[in-house]
């Protein structure tokens, strides 16, 4: 799982400009064994509990809430995909999210209480979303006069591309947003990105890859975002570890992890 270390040392020492990178062996539990789709999924904030979507068995699509420790998973009976959640609990979600074209999805942006209820729409026709640890401000992905557009907060354009964008995660302390940036339609292979408020963008690697990142959310030990990558050569599954430039925040462990054969495992 870790094939690509080298080849992270090299992306922390030509971003931070620091002669030795750490690195540490991973280990993963496999949570689901169902056969079907899982989508995105996140951790709450004690770490002890995943939220993700999936479609198990020929069924329809829905969100699911699961012990880490645990094989049994309680649906919310909610078609939707989670893609974040928030200090005190709530969940940025996108209802009824389906596939336009290609890879392009797309829903309605809504906030959900872990603990249960209905979800409160927020904005329709979005792509792709997070929200603040402080439950505040949402970071949106949506479509403009032919141009996808990262805006953070809702109506303050960041970014935009006449490609598309993907994996949208808010920093822990709310300044920068980390995405994928494929500058090709449909072309999934892009190049990890991050910008901050004022709209200053700064690439982490170069374009071929096709991760599906995360800041990590549970407590400080590192600064780096984990990345699952597909590199143009080769269909095998591997994990890059790329390193922010040194001015961010400590960031934390890694969030979720969901492989290719459609299970969702927890680090």
């Amino acid at each position: 799982m870790l094939a690509l270390v080298a080849s992270a040392a090299v992306l922390a020492a030509y971003f931070l400009g620091r002669r030795n990178v750490s690195s540490s062996t991973a280990s993963y539990q496999q949570l689901t064994f169902e056969r079907g789709y899982a989508g995105p999924a996140r951790f709450t904030r004690d770490g002890n509990t995943v939220v993700y979507s999936a479609s198990w068995n020929g069924g329809a699509r829905q969100l699911y809430a699961q012990r880490s420790n645990s094989a049994q998973a309680t649906p919310l009976n909610l078609d939707a995909d989670v893609l974040g959640i928030t200090d005190n609990g709530d969940m940025a979600v996108i209802l009824k999210r389906r596939f336009l074209a290609t890879w392009l999805q797309r829903g309605t942006l809504a906030r959900l209480p872990l603990e249960g209820g209905a979800p409160r729409p927020i904005l329709e026709y979005v792509y792709e979303a997070d929200i603040t640890r402080d439950a505040k401000e949402f970071a949106v992905v949506r479509r403009d006069r032919g141009k996808q557009r990262l805006e953070f907060p809702i109506g303050k354009v960041l970014f935009e591309t006449s490609g598309w964008i993907t994996d949208v995660r808010i920093s822990p302390d709310g300044t920068h947003v980390a995405f994928m940036d494929h500058s090709v339609l449909p072309d999934d292979r892009g190049a990890v990105a991050l910008v901050d408020r004022q709209g200053g963008v700064r690439r982490l690697t170069v374009f071929g890859f096709r991760p599906h990142g995360s800041w990590p959310d549970d407590p400080p030990d590192t600064r780096s975002l984990t990345l699952p990558a597909v590199p143009r050569t080769t269909a095998s599954h591997r994990w890059l570890r790329c390193l922010p430039p040194p001015d961010l925040p400590g960031l934390r462990k890694t969030l979720v992890l969901h492989s290719l054969r459609g299970s969702v495992s927890s680090r």
